[in-house]
This record gives C-alpha cells, structure tokens and sequence, in this order.
C-alpha cells in the first residue's frame, strides 16, 4: 500500500511539474501573438471604432462630394401639410422661403437667424421637402 501511494505521489510531482513546463509554453506563445499583432495594427477603421464615431457623419476616406450629399440630407425634413395650402403652393420659392423662415421664427420664440431653412421643395405627392441652413437648425427642427 506505501508503495502504491509512493508512486501516486510520484506521478503527481511528474504532472505538477508537466503542467508548469505547458504553462510557461503558453505563456512564450501569448507574448509571440501580442507582438505580431501589435506589430499588425489595421490601418482601416473597425467596426467599434465606426461606431463610436458617432453620428458625426461618414468615415474621412469618404469622396468629399458623397459626404456632402449625406450631409445635405441629413439636414432635409419631408413636412406632410394636414391643411390645404394652396396659397403656399402657388407661392414662387424665395416667397415660400421667406415665409417658412418667418413661420420658423415664430415657432421657435426668437427673431434671431438661430433657425432657417436654405431649400424648399413641393414634391408631386403635396409633402414639402425642406432643408435647414446649417446642423443647428436641424436639431431644432
């Protein structure tokens, strides 16, 4: 029986000190991949960084004339008129304009140039499509 638990110690001291050799193995290989890696850094954004970008608009190697339209539209607003406005609709569009931006100034309490729209379009379906001047009137509206 002693010798049966002698060799049970034994073989246990052979493993303990096994596992301490693989150990220190993985642990030469962990450092090797984090070098190499960080040796690779990727050049092009990730998917996280992408979104924590935020909403600042689209990523820098973007064509400037696609970021441009993106950020045209996304200061465009599509208003859907519950009354009939004819009178609006027969208006040329500077007059249209003119007006919006007074109704604007109205709503918003202010005579200041805080709030106004650059664009104004009828569309065939009777909507209004409409664009703020810059992205602060955008919030606003």
């Amino acid at each position: 029986m002693e010798e049966a638990v002698t060799k049970l110690h034994q073989k246990s001291d052979e493993l303990i000190t096994q596992a301490k050799d693989t150990m220190e193995e993985i642990g030469k290989v962990t450092i090797k991949i984090y070098n190499i890696t960080e040796k690779k850094k990727p050049t092009t954004p990730t998917y996280q960084d992408a979104l924590t970008q935020g909403i600042a608009g689209p990523p820098i190697q973007v064509d400037p004339r696609i970021r441009a339209k993106e950020s045209i539209r996304a200061r465009q607003f599509l208003w859907t008129l519950s009354v009939n406005a004819q009178d609006l609709k027969s208006m040329p569009t500077p007059q249209l304009l003119k007006q919006l931006n007074k109704k604007l100034a109205k709503a918003a309490g202010t005579t200041s140039k805080t709030c106004k729209l650059c664009s104004a379009i009828w569309l065939k379906n009777s909507n209004l499509l409409i664009e703020a001047r810059d992205n602060k009137s955008a919030k606003w509206l």
